[in-house]
Protein backbone atom coordinates (compact mmCIF):
# COMPACT_ATOMS: atom_id res chain seq x y z
CA UNK A 1 0.00 0.00 0.00
CA UNK A 2 0.94 3.16 -0.96
CA UNK A 3 2.03 5.74 2.18
CA UNK A 4 0.38 9.39 2.14
CA UNK A 5 2.68 11.97 1.65
CA UNK A 6 1.62 14.91 3.34
CA UNK A 7 0.57 16.92 0.08
CA UNK A 8 -2.28 14.05 0.15
CA UNK A 9 -3.41 15.28 3.92
CA UNK A 10 -3.06 18.71 3.72
CA UNK A 11 -5.20 21.39 1.99
CA UNK A 12 -3.39 23.44 -0.20
CA UNK A 13 -4.57 26.83 0.43
CA UNK A 14 -5.03 28.64 -2.51
CA UNK A 15 -4.37 31.98 -2.62
CA UNK A 16 -6.76 34.89 -2.83
CA UNK A 17 -7.29 36.74 -5.24
CA UNK A 18 -7.85 40.55 -4.96
CA UNK A 19 -11.51 42.18 -5.37
CA UNK A 20 -12.31 42.40 -9.11
CA UNK A 21 -13.92 46.17 -9.87
CA UNK A 22 -15.92 46.66 -12.75
CA UNK A 23 -15.99 50.18 -13.63
CA UNK A 24 -18.96 50.72 -16.05
CA UNK A 25 -19.72 53.07 -18.51
CA UNK A 26 -21.49 56.35 -17.60
CA UNK A 27 -24.08 56.08 -20.21
CA UNK A 28 -25.06 52.06 -19.25
CA UNK A 29 -25.06 53.17 -15.51
CA UNK A 30 -27.52 55.67 -16.50
CA UNK A 31 -29.94 53.52 -18.27
CA UNK A 32 -29.69 50.97 -15.41
CA UNK A 33 -30.45 53.46 -12.86
CA UNK A 34 -33.76 54.61 -14.92
CA UNK A 35 -34.77 50.69 -15.74
CA UNK A 36 -34.80 50.34 -12.00
CA UNK A 37 -36.91 53.27 -11.06
CA UNK A 38 -39.16 52.25 -14.01
CA UNK A 39 -39.80 49.12 -12.26
CA UNK A 40 -40.44 50.52 -8.99
CA UNK A 41 -42.82 53.00 -10.28
CA UNK A 42 -44.85 50.54 -12.10
CA UNK A 43 -44.14 48.88 -8.66
CA UNK A 44 -46.11 51.75 -7.03
CA UNK A 45 -48.91 51.61 -9.55
CA UNK A 46 -50.30 48.07 -9.03
CA UNK A 47 -50.10 48.49 -5.38
CA UNK A 48 -52.39 52.19 -5.91
CA UNK A 49 -54.98 50.26 -8.35
CA UNK A 50 -54.83 47.08 -5.74
CA UNK A 51 -55.51 49.12 -2.79
CA UNK A 52 -58.01 51.24 -4.53
CA UNK A 53 -59.94 48.51 -5.80
CA UNK A 54 -60.04 47.12 -2.43
CA UNK A 55 -61.37 50.59 -1.13
CA UNK A 56 -63.79 50.37 -3.61
CA UNK A 57 -65.03 46.85 -2.98
CA UNK A 58 -65.39 47.25 0.83
CA UNK A 59 -66.84 50.97 0.11
CA UNK A 60 -69.53 49.04 -2.60
CA UNK A 61 -69.90 46.55 0.32
CA UNK A 62 -71.10 49.22 2.95
CA UNK A 63 -73.26 50.62 0.41
CA UNK A 64 -75.10 47.33 -0.39
CA UNK A 65 -75.77 46.33 3.50
CA UNK A 66 -77.16 50.48 3.79
CA UNK A 67 -79.65 50.48 0.44
CA UNK A 68 -80.30 46.60 0.15
CA UNK A 69 -83.11 44.93 1.71
CA UNK A 70 -84.83 41.85 2.19
CA UNK A 71 -88.35 41.32 2.34
CA UNK A 72 -90.11 37.81 4.11
CA UNK A 73 -93.36 36.71 3.24
CA UNK A 74 -95.32 34.16 5.45
CA UNK A 75 -97.74 32.34 5.63
CA UNK A 76 -98.98 31.21 8.89
CA UNK A 77 -101.26 28.49 9.75
CA UNK A 78 -104.98 29.53 9.91
CA UNK A 79 -108.21 27.88 10.45
CA UNK A 80 -111.96 28.72 9.07
CA UNK A 81 -114.33 28.35 11.77
CA UNK A 82 -118.26 29.04 12.51
CA UNK A 83 -119.07 30.61 15.49
CA UNK A 84 -121.96 31.66 17.53
CA UNK A 85 -121.59 32.02 21.01
CA UNK A 86 -122.45 34.30 24.37
CA UNK A 87 -120.57 36.19 26.64
CA UNK A 88 -120.42 37.90 29.51
CA UNK A 89 -117.45 41.03 30.14
CA UNK A 90 -116.93 42.91 33.37
CA UNK A 91 -115.62 46.15 33.82
CA UNK A 92 -112.06 46.71 35.04
CA UNK A 93 -111.91 42.97 35.98
CA UNK A 94 -108.76 41.32 36.83
CA UNK A 95 -110.28 37.94 37.97
CA UNK A 96 -109.59 36.33 34.26
CA UNK A 97 -113.15 37.19 32.94
CA UNK A 98 -113.34 39.30 29.30
CA UNK A 99 -113.36 42.97 30.52
CA UNK A 100 -114.19 45.93 28.79
CA UNK A 101 -114.29 49.79 29.42
CA UNK A 102 -116.39 52.52 28.74
CA UNK A 103 -116.59 55.82 26.46
CA UNK A 104 -119.32 58.49 27.57
CA UNK A 105 -120.91 61.37 25.63
CA UNK A 106 -123.75 63.59 26.60
CA UNK A 107 -125.44 66.10 24.36
CA UNK A 108 -128.83 68.28 25.28
CA UNK A 109 -130.82 69.85 22.02
CA UNK A 110 -134.49 71.35 22.50
CA UNK A 111 -136.61 72.73 19.55
CA UNK A 112 -139.87 74.85 19.29
CA UNK A 113 -142.94 72.45 19.02
CA UNK A 114 -146.67 73.23 18.81
CA UNK A 115 -149.43 72.15 20.31
CA UNK A 116 -152.79 70.45 18.10
CA UNK A 117 -155.11 69.81 20.80
CA UNK A 118 -157.98 71.80 22.43
CA UNK A 119 -158.72 72.53 25.76
CA UNK A 120 -162.31 73.85 26.89
CA UNK A 121 -160.35 75.82 29.84
CA UNK A 122 -162.51 74.37 32.52
CA UNK A 123 -165.62 75.32 34.08
CA UNK A 124 -163.57 76.57 37.25
CA UNK A 125 -162.67 80.64 37.16
CA UNK A 126 -158.73 81.01 38.22
CA UNK A 127 -156.52 83.51 38.72
CA UNK A 128 -153.16 84.42 40.84
CA UNK A 129 -153.27 86.43 43.85
CA UNK A 130 -149.95 87.66 45.79
CA UNK A 131 -150.56 86.55 49.64
CA UNK A 132 -149.04 88.88 52.41
CA UNK A 133 -148.21 88.34 56.23
CA UNK A 134 -147.49 91.70 58.28
CA UNK A 135 -148.78 89.71 61.39
CA UNK A 136 -145.30 88.13 62.25
CA UNK A 137 -141.73 87.64 61.26
CA UNK A 138 -141.99 83.83 61.55
CA UNK A 139 -142.68 82.79 58.43
CA UNK A 140 -146.91 81.46 57.98
CA UNK A 141 -147.51 78.27 56.11
CA UNK A 142 -150.98 77.63 54.60
CA UNK A 143 -151.93 74.12 53.71
CA UNK A 144 -153.28 72.67 50.65
CA UNK A 145 -157.17 74.08 49.95
CA UNK A 146 -156.90 77.05 52.40
CA UNK A 147 -159.69 79.19 51.29
CA UNK A 148 -159.76 82.73 50.25
CA UNK A 149 -163.17 84.98 50.29
CA UNK A 150 -163.76 88.00 48.42
CA UNK A 151 -165.65 90.84 49.63
CA UNK A 152 -169.20 89.07 47.61
CA UNK A 153 -168.27 86.28 49.89
CA UNK A 154 -167.13 83.80 46.90
CA UNK A 155 -164.97 81.06 48.12
CA UNK A 156 -161.48 80.24 46.15
CA UNK A 157 -159.29 78.23 47.58
CA UNK A 158 -155.46 77.36 46.64
CA UNK A 159 -154.53 73.57 45.84
CA UNK A 160 -151.09 73.09 46.84
CA UNK A 161 -149.73 74.48 50.06
CA UNK A 162 -147.63 77.59 50.62
CA UNK A 163 -145.43 79.09 52.82
CA UNK A 164 -145.64 82.96 53.55
CA UNK A 165 -142.37 84.43 54.83
CA UNK A 166 -142.45 86.73 57.98
CA UNK A 167 -143.30 90.34 57.09
CA UNK A 168 -143.05 89.08 53.69
CA UNK A 169 -145.01 87.82 50.38
CA UNK A 170 -145.67 84.86 48.10
CA UNK A 171 -147.52 84.60 44.50
CA UNK A 172 -150.36 81.25 44.41
CA UNK A 173 -152.75 80.02 41.70
CA UNK A 174 -156.74 79.76 43.18
CA UNK A 175 -159.61 78.08 41.59
CA UNK A 176 -163.43 78.48 42.52
CA UNK A 177 -164.95 76.74 44.77
CA UNK A 178 -167.39 76.60 42.67
CA UNK A 179 -168.13 75.79 38.75
CA UNK A 180 -169.61 78.99 36.68
CA UNK A 181 -168.89 82.35 35.12
CA UNK A 182 -170.83 84.25 38.77
CA UNK A 183 -166.67 83.52 40.10
CA UNK A 184 -165.36 85.96 37.59
CA UNK A 185 -163.87 88.64 38.82
CA UNK A 186 -161.19 91.76 39.18
CA UNK A 187 -158.48 92.65 41.16
CA UNK A 188 -160.21 92.24 44.91
CA UNK A 189 -158.74 92.28 48.21
CA UNK A 190 -159.19 88.27 49.62
CA UNK A 191 -159.68 87.23 53.87
CA UNK A 192 -158.52 83.80 55.24
CA UNK A 193 -162.08 82.43 57.07
CA UNK A 194 -160.14 80.30 58.93
CA UNK A 195 -158.33 82.60 60.57
CA UNK A 196 -161.69 83.92 61.87
CA UNK A 197 -161.71 85.47 65.59
CA UNK A 198 -158.06 85.23 65.46
CA UNK A 199 -155.22 88.69 65.07
CA UNK A 200 -153.99 86.67 61.74
CA UNK A 201 -157.03 87.35 60.17
CA UNK A 202 -155.92 91.14 59.80
CA UNK A 203 -152.57 90.53 59.05
CA UNK A 204 -153.04 87.78 56.80
CA UNK A 205 -154.72 88.57 53.33
CA UNK A 206 -154.32 88.20 49.72
CA UNK A 207 -154.67 90.17 46.79
CA UNK A 208 -155.44 89.29 42.91
CA UNK A 209 -152.59 89.74 40.85
CA UNK A 210 -154.90 88.63 37.40
CA UNK A 211 -158.53 88.45 37.13
CA UNK A 212 -159.93 85.28 38.20
CA UNK A 213 -162.12 83.56 35.64
CA UNK A 214 -163.28 81.14 33.59
CA UNK A 215 -160.88 80.32 30.84
CA UNK A 216 -161.69 80.04 27.23
CA UNK A 217 -160.43 77.42 25.12
CA UNK A 218 -157.15 77.37 24.42
CA UNK A 219 -154.75 74.83 22.46
CA UNK A 220 -153.23 72.33 24.12
CA UNK A 221 -149.93 69.65 24.34
CA UNK A 222 -151.55 66.24 23.50
CA UNK A 223 -149.65 62.74 23.61
CA UNK A 224 -149.01 62.51 20.19
CA UNK A 225 -147.27 66.32 20.06
CA UNK A 226 -145.20 65.39 23.06
CA UNK A 227 -144.02 61.87 21.16
CA UNK A 228 -144.22 64.28 18.00
CA UNK A 229 -141.49 66.38 19.83
CA UNK A 230 -139.34 63.60 21.35
CA UNK A 231 -138.75 61.74 18.47
CA UNK A 232 -137.78 64.31 16.68
CA UNK A 233 -135.49 65.14 18.95
CA UNK A 234 -134.25 62.06 19.62
CA UNK A 235 -133.42 61.12 16.20
CA UNK A 236 -131.08 64.63 16.01
CA UNK A 237 -129.05 63.49 19.29
CA UNK A 238 -128.94 59.66 17.90
CA UNK A 239 -127.22 61.00 14.46
CA UNK A 240 -125.07 63.66 16.85
CA UNK A 241 -124.11 61.20 19.34
CA UNK A 242 -123.62 58.18 17.08
CA UNK A 243 -120.92 60.55 14.85
CA UNK A 244 -118.74 62.13 17.48
CA UNK A 245 -118.61 58.87 19.49
CA UNK A 246 -117.25 56.59 16.73
CA UNK A 247 -114.60 59.21 16.39
CA UNK A 248 -113.32 57.99 19.87
CA UNK A 249 -111.55 55.34 17.99
CA UNK A 250 -108.86 53.62 20.82
CA UNK A 251 -106.06 51.66 19.82
CA UNK A 252 -106.64 48.19 20.13
CA UNK A 253 -109.99 48.39 20.86
CA UNK A 254 -112.77 47.10 18.44
CA UNK A 255 -115.63 49.80 16.76
CA UNK A 256 -118.43 47.48 16.91
CA UNK A 257 -121.84 50.16 16.13
CA UNK A 258 -124.16 47.92 18.10
CA UNK A 259 -121.75 48.31 21.18
CA UNK A 260 -123.59 51.73 21.52
CA UNK A 261 -126.51 52.77 23.67
CA UNK A 262 -127.89 55.90 23.91
CA UNK A 263 -130.18 56.29 26.69
CA UNK A 264 -133.10 59.47 26.54
CA UNK A 265 -134.29 61.66 29.42
CA UNK A 266 -137.18 64.55 28.75
CA UNK A 267 -136.20 67.90 30.15
CA UNK A 268 -138.66 68.10 33.84
CA UNK A 269 -139.68 71.71 32.19
CA UNK A 270 -141.05 70.84 29.44
CA UNK A 271 -144.56 72.97 28.81
CA UNK A 272 -147.74 71.17 28.33
CA UNK A 273 -149.93 73.85 26.66
CA UNK A 274 -149.87 75.64 23.05
CA UNK A 275 -146.35 76.59 21.91
CA UNK A 276 -143.56 75.19 23.27
CA UNK A 277 -140.07 74.55 23.63
CA UNK A 278 -139.41 71.07 24.29
CA UNK A 279 -135.55 69.68 25.45
CA UNK A 280 -134.57 66.12 25.44
CA UNK A 281 -131.12 64.74 26.80
CA UNK A 282 -129.37 61.65 25.33
CA UNK A 283 -126.32 60.13 26.90
CA UNK A 284 -124.19 57.23 24.55
CA UNK A 285 -122.73 54.62 26.08
CA UNK A 286 -120.16 52.77 24.21
CA UNK A 287 -118.56 49.39 25.24
CA UNK A 288 -115.05 49.32 24.15
CA UNK A 289 -113.48 45.50 24.00
CA UNK A 290 -109.87 45.11 23.72
CA UNK A 291 -109.54 42.94 19.87
CA UNK A 292 -106.86 40.88 21.55
CA UNK A 293 -108.50 40.08 24.43
CA UNK A 294 -111.36 38.84 22.38
CA UNK A 295 -109.33 37.14 20.34
CA UNK A 296 -108.21 35.31 23.51
CA UNK A 297 -111.39 34.32 24.25
CA UNK A 298 -112.38 32.96 21.26
CA UNK A 299 -109.14 30.93 20.63
CA UNK A 300 -109.60 29.45 23.86
CA UNK A 301 -113.60 28.07 22.96
CA UNK A 302 -112.74 27.35 18.99
CA UNK A 303 -108.98 25.44 18.75
CA UNK A 304 -108.31 22.66 20.65
CA UNK A 305 -104.63 22.83 20.35
CA UNK A 306 -103.82 26.69 21.40
CA UNK A 307 -101.50 25.95 24.65
CA UNK A 308 -99.75 28.97 24.56
CA UNK A 309 -99.95 29.74 20.79
CA UNK A 310 -100.68 33.63 20.29
CA UNK A 311 -103.55 33.22 18.09
CA UNK A 312 -105.53 35.80 16.38
CA UNK A 313 -109.11 36.63 14.85
CA UNK A 314 -108.26 38.27 11.83
CA UNK A 315 -111.65 39.79 10.95
CA UNK A 316 -112.54 39.92 14.23
CA UNK A 317 -114.21 43.20 12.86
CA UNK A 318 -116.24 42.18 10.88
CA UNK A 319 -117.85 39.46 13.28
CA UNK A 320 -121.73 40.49 14.09
CA UNK A 321 -121.77 41.39 16.99
CA UNK A 322 -125.27 41.82 19.13
CA UNK A 323 -125.85 43.48 22.48
CA UNK A 324 -127.91 41.59 24.49
CA UNK A 325 -128.18 42.99 28.31
CA UNK A 326 -126.88 45.28 30.25
CA UNK A 327 -126.72 46.31 33.96
CA UNK A 328 -127.94 49.63 35.74
CA UNK A 329 -124.51 51.21 36.33
CA UNK A 330 -122.87 49.57 32.80
CA UNK A 331 -120.18 47.70 34.78
CA UNK A 332 -121.50 44.23 32.92
CA UNK A 333 -122.94 43.39 29.52
CA UNK A 334 -123.16 40.49 27.49
CA UNK A 335 -123.22 39.88 24.13
CA UNK A 336 -123.69 37.66 21.21
CA UNK A 337 -120.55 37.32 18.41
CA UNK A 338 -121.75 35.37 15.32
CA UNK A 339 -120.06 35.05 11.78
CA UNK A 340 -117.00 32.47 10.06
CA UNK A 341 -113.89 33.26 12.07
CA UNK A 342 -110.46 33.67 10.57
CA UNK A 343 -107.92 32.03 13.36
CA UNK A 344 -104.26 32.90 12.33
CA UNK A 345 -101.17 31.81 14.42
CA UNK A 346 -99.38 34.61 15.59
CA UNK A 347 -95.19 34.71 14.78
CA UNK A 348 -93.15 36.50 16.56
CA UNK A 349 -91.22 39.08 13.61
CA UNK A 350 -89.09 40.30 15.49
CA UNK A 351 -87.56 37.36 16.70
CA UNK A 352 -87.62 35.99 13.13
CA UNK A 353 -85.22 39.27 11.86
CA UNK A 354 -82.89 38.72 14.47
CA UNK A 355 -82.52 35.18 13.65
CA UNK A 356 -82.04 35.15 9.93
CA UNK A 357 -79.99 38.62 10.35
CA UNK A 358 -77.71 35.79 12.97
CA UNK A 359 -78.10 32.41 11.00
CA UNK A 360 -74.66 30.72 10.62
CA UNK A 361 -73.56 30.01 6.86
CA UNK A 362 -76.71 31.92 5.60
CA UNK A 363 -78.64 28.70 6.34
CA UNK A 364 -82.21 30.78 6.38
CA UNK A 365 -83.82 27.38 5.89
CA UNK A 366 -82.90 25.92 8.86
CA UNK A 367 -84.54 29.36 11.02
CA UNK A 368 -87.77 28.86 9.45
CA UNK A 369 -87.41 25.19 10.82
CA UNK A 370 -87.84 26.61 13.99
CA UNK A 371 -91.57 28.35 13.77
CA UNK A 372 -93.67 25.26 13.85
CA UNK A 373 -96.70 27.40 13.20
CA UNK A 374 -95.41 29.06 9.87
CA UNK A 375 -96.75 26.69 6.82
CA UNK A 376 -94.84 28.43 4.06
CA UNK A 377 -92.07 31.00 3.87
CA UNK A 378 -89.75 33.04 0.96
CA UNK A 379 -87.15 35.40 1.05
CA UNK A 380 -86.62 38.34 -1.04
CA UNK A 381 -83.50 40.18 -1.74
CA UNK A 382 -83.09 43.58 -3.30
CA UNK A 383 -81.13 43.69 -5.27
CA UNK A 384 -81.59 39.67 -5.98
CA UNK A 385 -77.98 39.16 -6.58
CA UNK A 386 -77.03 40.33 -3.09
CA UNK A 387 -77.86 36.97 -0.98
CA UNK A 388 -76.82 38.30 2.51
CA UNK A 389 -79.74 39.63 5.24
CA UNK A 390 -78.82 43.50 5.79
CA UNK A 391 -76.98 44.72 8.68
CA UNK A 392 -79.92 47.20 9.65
CA UNK A 393 -83.09 45.32 11.15
CA UNK A 394 -85.09 48.17 9.84
CA UNK A 395 -83.87 46.94 6.09
CA UNK A 396 -85.98 43.72 6.39
CA UNK A 397 -89.83 43.41 6.13
CA UNK A 398 -92.08 40.95 7.23
CA UNK A 399 -95.37 40.28 4.94
CA UNK A 400 -97.56 37.96 6.66
CA UNK A 401 -100.05 36.60 3.84
CA UNK A 402 -103.62 35.56 4.88
CA UNK A 403 -105.54 32.87 3.10
CA UNK A 404 -109.21 33.21 1.40
CA UNK A 405 -111.44 30.94 2.96
CA UNK A 406 -111.91 27.64 0.44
Amino acid sequence: MAKKIIQDILTVKKEKMPPRIIVAEPEKLKEEILRSRGRGKKTLKIIFWISLAAIFIALLGMVLDAFASATVKIIPRQEFIAIDSTFKAVRGSEAGDLKFEIAQMDYELSQQSYATGISDGGKKASGRIVIYNQYSSDAQKLVAQTRFESPEGKIYRIQEPVVVPGFGSVEAAVYADKDGEEYNTGLVDFTIPGFKGNPRYEKIYARSKTDIKVKESSLTVTDEDIDRARNSLKKKIEDYLMENILKQEPSGYLPYKDAIKIDFEDDVSNPQTGKFIFKEKGKAVRFLINDGDLSKVLAKKYISENKNADIEVANIENLEFKLISRNADDTEFSFNLKGKAHFVWGVDSSALVNNLMNAQDKDYLAVFRDYPYIEKAELFFKPSWWQTMPKNKSRVHIEIILKNEQ
